[in-house]
């Protein structure tokens, strides 16, 4: 079967190189004409130099690229290399490096046609041989540190060796060595103006590493003469290094230093002090320049530089940049202050000594090690004082009235003593050591710098001054006085008193009272008094001016004076400038000018036409400001409330006074912000915690001359020199109780430096009658305790003290640690009254607060701590608390000697314990003194000044003391809770003689000296009154925060709840239960339950 043909065939695929059917033929193939290798013949020749291949190629369009395919098969050409166009039809190239053999080859072409076409193959030979001694070598770039040298390249050459020296004999060559298969070669580290010879070969390494070496060409060449050597700097000056300490460092500056044309090494040389490094490690210094070589003549480096002093003053010089036929030295200034040494340490003990009204006087222990001190800075500051800089000259500053000031003090002095005028600032002061002068003066600030805070007096003293006065009119002396005093009706004129000192020897001269004036005037709130003072000597001279025998003003003329004598005794006059002599005429005198309400306001001036009686020429009086408040007190305890100051609410301009006797004492809730503080004798407030740290306190306490007084410190940072103003003889006493009860254990103080601690406490005693002690500092707040020394069958009694500003409440304060007994020394009665645990006092004219500042006894049960929560100090009302002491079931006794007196009482409650127990139990602490009795209740072989018991009917042994055989008279009192059934007596076993103690009678007893034990019996006797005691009594007592009332009956009556300031809190009617249960809040309180037949007073706390 067969298929017709269904479309045209395919037309056929032309060949591109069929040319005999194309129509046009444009694109013919190159043609290669003849080839040809230079040199000639290639065959069983020695080549000895380049051999080139060159071909002619030709196109009726452009040739674009030639290459030679060889190999040493016939038929397997697997190397090339390409043909370069040299001109027209030429190509031509460099034969590679060949071994020997036949080598078979082709030229393959491609025109722009993208045409290629391949010749026939062919063969030529090689025979491998020398290679050609370099041609065209010669020297080119010649400097005078370098120069280069350039060849041709050698056919066949690996490598070239090269040897350059400046004999000509080649001998110590530079360069003597292999340098590559290169065509140049640079020659560095040459010197200038020198003739360098060179020699160059030309290197072929064979396939069996054989060497073959062409001839030698070589030359010389001379370098150019070197320029002159340049250095340049970053910077002629480095910055001053500032203060620096001999022996030490500074930090490191830089600069950058850059030279060229160097024939030598660059010396770079510090002055005297200085060190230079070039890497901040390894330093040189003035004997040891830093020396430097450049690279080929050239350098550029940073060099750093410290000041490293070995004396103190100031350094300057340069450093200097130097070399070899440099033209000038090249300079970098430099500066700095060496500082002495530091002093090694601080001085130890800054303290103060002593304080006599504006002047203090400070001590310290010199400062050790091995730099020691040569002098020393006080600074004084209202704030934080001011450090002086290092290699700053300190100028002595005593002017206080910028509140900064500084005293230089010599070496070797370990004390200074410092007058700061004005009232009621506080100073901190510190003390500086240094060493050195002027500018290498070095000040040690480091470390902790010893401080202390000075605060200059109450300002309770009127506001007078001397005005004027005159002492030298040529053959004369006559005196005038001038006094100026501001609401002079507040005062009897005759408490100021000018006092005139002898300035040799510091003694008096003379003195009158104010009220002696002979003229005066009223300016204003201002009276001015003048007195006619009889002779007042030239030379220097002193003039007091006093009231009630405080110092309010001592200056003086000439020089400064010292008083030995009077009321200003111990104290240095305030020297004043201004002098009269032989030619000051008799109507001129020494007078303050200026403006201003105080005596620090005002500037002495020399001798003017006088003003005695009137106002000073050039001086202006303004009432001062009155800038005090006092707290009356007479409406509620709300410091905030206005109505209870004088003079509007105290805020940080102002002086609160808080005197004592009002009706109600302050108690601070918030936050308040008084300038100053005046706590007067026998006041207090509650809630002490809120006056501010910046307040500044002054807490009084009146004195009675010839007794001891214990306390302890109401304020921060008060030391025994606090006393010194005291006139008379001054004793202070502490209490170790590691020796036995009795006097052997006090210590007296003489340390005038003594840090008194609060809670500590301590005993004061002078022989002169004062007006009160004053105590200043900073307020104490908070949870404050001192450690209890504890020894089993020791002496556990423990000297402690409240520095509140309020009452401790005994019987609801923290006794933990402690038998729960307080003792307070009666200096009246010259003896230990006794606070029990639950308040019970054995002086019924007393109650169980202790007041502020006031030290007592408390006895150890173990070796921790007394703690008291200075917080819930309250205010001492004493009106109110006797008139809320409960009526227990109390038999107090009273026993009176020649020189003193003393209690000692007995509690009955059902919650007592018969058996001895401390917890109840107050242990007599025994005050051993000539003609005071002692009493006390013995039991268990105790002795007990509060025995606290439960049951009765009983008998009660008591022994008493007296140093000496005496009549004792023996007194009792019984509480009225107990019924008239019980028959309370005191026997005296020794007579038989016995006294009822309901009768007030007075048993007489003839008492041996030491003690006298069992002689007394107290006697209780049952009639019908014990059920009375034991069934029918009201029980009021708190659990947590719920107030119990409790009784065996039906409860009809009334309970009051009252704070201690004597307000009512609230008040509850209570029938038909015999249990009630109520909760007036939070807080220690007083209840009292009245009832048709009787009426019950108790103490709570309600926590």
């Amino acid at each position: 079967m067969s298929f017709a043909q269904t479309g045209p065939p395919t037309p056929p695929d032309p060949d591109s190189n069929d040319t005999e059917n194309a129509l046009f033929d444009n694109d013919p193939v190159p043609e290669f004409g003849s080839v040809t290798f230079a040199p000639s013949p290639m065959t069983d020749t020695e080549v000895t130099g380049n051999n080139t291949i060159s071909t002619s190629i030709s196109d009726d369009g452009e040739v674009i690229s030639a290459l030679v395919l060889y190999g040493t098969i016939a038929g397997n050409l697997t190397e090339s290399f390409a043909l370069s166009n040299s001109s027209g039809t030429t190509w031509k190239a460099d034969l590679p490096v060949l071994e020997n053999g036949i080598y078979y080859y082709q030229i393959k072409a491609t025109d722009n046609s993208q045409q290629e076409v391949v010749s026939t193959e062919a063969s030529f030979d090689i025979t491998a041989g020398t290679p050609i001694a370099p041609e065209d070598l010669q020297a080119t770039t010649i400097d005078y540190n370098r120069f280069t040298l350039e060849w041709q390249a050698s056919y066949q050459a690996t490598s070239y060796y090269l040897i350059i020296s400046t004999e000509a004999d080649y001998t110590n060559p530079i360069v003597n060595e292999d340098i590559g298969n290169v065509t140049s070669y640079e020659a560095t580290s040459v010197q200038f103006s020198t003739t360098y010879y060179y020699q160059l070969k030309a290197i072929r390494q064979m396939e069996d590493n054989s060497v073959m070496e062409s001839e030698i060409s070589s030359g010389e060449v001379t370098t150019l003469d070197q320029p002159a050597p340049e250095v340049t700097i970053s910077t002629e000056s480095l910055p001053d290094f500032g203060d620096v300490v001999s022996g030490e460092n500074s930090a490191t500056s830089s600069y950058t230093v850059t030279a060229q044309y160097l024939r030598d090494n660059l010396i770079i040389t510090p002055p005297t002090g200085f060190e230079v490094s070039t890497d901040e490690t390894n330093w040189q210094g003035n004997a040891s320049p830093l020396s430097l070589a450049g690279t080929d003549g050239e350098l550029s480096t940073t060099i750093y530089v410290r000041f490293a002093p070995d004396t103190p003053g100031v350094a300057s010089g340069d450093i200097t940049h130097e070399t070899t036929e440099i033209p000038e030295t090249v300079l970098v200034s430099l500066s700095g202050t060496a500082l002495e040494t530091e002093p090694t340490n601080h001085v130890s003990d800054f303290r103060l000594a002593g304080q006599k009204g504006n002047t203090f006087t400070l001590q310290w222990d010199e400062n050790s090690g091995e730099e020691a001190a040569e002098g020393y800075l006080l600074l004084f500051s209202q704030t934080s004082p001011q450090l002086p800089a290092d290699g700053d000259s300190p100028v002595e500053d005593t002017d206080f009235s910028d509140d900064e000031a500084m005293i230089i003090i010599d070496k070797d002095t370990t004390a200074a003593e410092v007058y700061i005028p004005g009232n009621e600032t506080r100073w901190y002061t510190q003390i500086i050591p240094y060493r050195g002068s002027d500018e290498t003066i070095n000040i040690k600030t480091d470390g902790t710098i010893p401080e202390i805070t000075l605060i200059t007096p109450l300002d309770d003293l009127p506001n007078a001054w001397i005005n004027e006065f005159h002492y030298d009119d040529g053959d004369t002396e006559e005196g005038r006085v001038e006094v100026v005093l501001e609401n002079a009706d507040n005062y009897a004129l005759e408490d100021f008193n000018i006092i005139h000192y002898n300035g040799n020897g510091g003694t008096i001269i003379d003195e009158m009272t104010l009220n002696n004036f002979s003229s005066s005037s009223i300016e204003g709130s201002f009276s001015i008094y003048e007195l006619d003072f009889g002779e007042l000597q030239k030379g220097e001279d002193g003039l007091a001016l006093t009231y009630q025998h405080k110092v309010v003003l001592f200056i003086s003329y000439e020089d400064p004076v010292t008083a030995t004598e009077g009321d200003a005794a111990g104290l240095t006059s305030i020297h004043i400038a201004p002098e009269e002599d032989n030619d000051t005429p008799t109507n001129f005198s020494i007078q303050l000018t200026g403006s201003g309400s105080y005596y620090e306001d005002f500037t002495w001036q020399d001798p003017a036409e006088s003003s005695f009686g009137a106002v000073n020429a050039g001086q202006t009086l303004t009432a001062s400001p009155n800038l005090e408040t006092t707290w009356l007190g007479a409406q509620d305890n709300d410091w905030n409330n206005a109505a209870n100051w004088n003079n509007g609410i105290p805020d940080g301009t102002m002086k609160g006074i808080i005197p004592a006797g009002v009706d109600y004492y302050p108690v601070l809730t918030t936050a308040v912000n008084p300038k100053t503080l005046v706590l007067e004798s026998d006041a207090s407030l509650g809630g002490q915690q809120y006056l501010p740290e910046s307040c500044i306190l002054y807490a009084k306490r009146a004195l009675t001359a010839e007794k001891w007084l214990f306390l302890t410190p109401p304020v921060k940072d008060n030391t025994a020199a606090m006393f010194e103003p005291v006139y008379g003889m001054v004793y202070l006493i502490t209490y170790d109780n590691t020796q036995p009860a009795d006097e052997s254990v006090w210590s007296y103080v003489s340390d005038q430096t003594l840090p008194l601690s609060p809670m500590t406490g301590y005993g004061f005693y002078s022989t002169r009658e004062e007006l009160e002690l004053v105590f200043n500092g900073s307020r104490i707040s908070g949870l404050q305790s001192v450690p209890l020394h504890f020894e089993d069958a020791g002496n556990n009694f423990n000297f402690v003290g409240n520095p509140g500003l309020g009452a401790i409440d005994w019987s609801t304060s923290n006794q933990a640690n402690t038998t729960g007994t307080a003792y307070m020394f009666d200096p009246n009665a010259k003896t230990y009254l006794t606070i029990a645990s639950d308040g019970t006092v054995t002086d019924p004219e007393f109650n169980d607060m202790i007041p502020p500042i006031q030290g007592f006894f408390v006895e150890a049960t173990n070796d921790g701590n007394y703690s008291v929560n200075l917080d819930d100090c309250v205010p001492t009302d004493q009106y109110f608390l006797k008139q809320g002491v409960p009526e227990d079931y109390i038999v107090r006794l009273k026993v009176t000697g020649s020189n003193g007196e003393d209690f000692a009482l007995i509690r009955f409650d059902q919650t007592n314990r018969d058996e001895l127990d401390f917890n109840e139990d107050s242990r007599k602490l025994v005050y051993y003194d000539i003609g005071v009795p002692q009493l006390w209740f013995s039991h268990e072989g105790e002795k007990l000044a509060i025995n606290q018991a439960r049951t009765y009917p009983e008998s009660f042994p008591l022994g008493l003391y007296i140093s000496d055989a005496s009549e004792l008279s023996i007194t009792g009192e019984v509480s009225n809770s107990f019924s008239g059934g019980i028959t309370i007596s005191l026997e005296n076993t020794i007579t038989g003689e016995t006294l009822d103690l309901r009768s007030r009678d007075t048993l007489r007893y003839d008492a041996v000296s030491g003690e006298n034990n069992n002689s007394l019996v107290l006697h209780l006797k049952n009639g019908t009154g014990l059920d009375e005691f034991t069934n029918e009594t009201v029980r009021i007592y708190s659990s947590g925060q719920i107030l119990h009332v409790t009784t065996s009956q039906l409860l009809n009556g009334k309970l009051e709840v009252f704070n201690f300031i004597g307000q009512k809190i609230t008040e509850y009617s209570i029938n038909h239960t015999n249990h009630a249960r109520l909760q007036p809040g939070t807080g220690i309180y007083l209840v009292r339950w009245t009832d048709d037949e009787q009426a019950v007073v108790q103490k709570v706390s309600l926590r």
